[in-house]
């Protein structure tokens, strides 16, 4: 998914980063945001605006599940995930 930044009325520079599928919560993410040293990330509920923004800008609903975002992006569903980490990996 790629718009071009004079396409784009949401400007965010580097802010936002999300790379990938992750679970868990970070000690760094405990401290203030002033202290952060890593860009932020759409998903966490005080950057809820600018989420919403994001998704308008691509043409995306405010609801719309991991699953379909990744089958109108080209992305895996889990269940493709899965398969393609099970078929891809040895099993130990």
């Amino acid at each position: 998914m790629h718009k071009p930044a004079a396409a784009t009325a949401l400007n965010t520079a580097t802010r936002f980063a999300n790379h990938g599928v992750y679970e868990g919560v970070a000690n760094s993410w405990l401290r203030p945001q002033k202290e952060h040293d890593y860009p932020v990330s759409f998903d966490k509920p005080h950057y809820y605006q600018e989420r919403l923004q994001a998704f308008a800008e691509f043409g995306f609903p405010q609801n719309i599940t991991y699953d379909d975002f990744n089958r109108q992006t080209g992305g895996l569903t889990r269940k493709e995930y899965l398969h393609y980490i099970y078929n891809t990996y040895p099993k130990m």
